[in-house]
């Protein structure tokens, strides 16, 4: 089974500092699951999502200064993270 959980839902867990979402007045919300996102602000943002399963896919946006990601899990041997442009 396979389902979507949006940025702003609560098993979100973004850290104190370095984050900031949607503007309100941003022409291209609509382009974004449930018209929210998430927008890392300062150098060490970091999120974390726990869940049960075999695997996951992240999606994002991509553009000039958009993040360089770094996924880990305490458990894996070896995790990838690989971008489609």
């Amino acid at each position: 089974m396979n389902f979507t959980v949006d940025d702003s839902d609560p098993s979100f867990a973004y850290s104190a500092n370095g984050w900031a979402v949607q503007a309100a007045d941003d022409p291209d919300v609509d382009q974004f699951f449930e018209d929210t996102y998430h927008v890392a602000t300062a150098d060490g943002a970091s999120v974390s999502f726990q869940f049960q399963g075999m695997a996951f896919a992240l999606y994002g946006s991509k553009g000039p200064g958009h993040v360089r990601s770094l996924l880990s899990h305490p458990r894996a041997r070896h995790v990838s993270l690989s971008s489609r442009f």
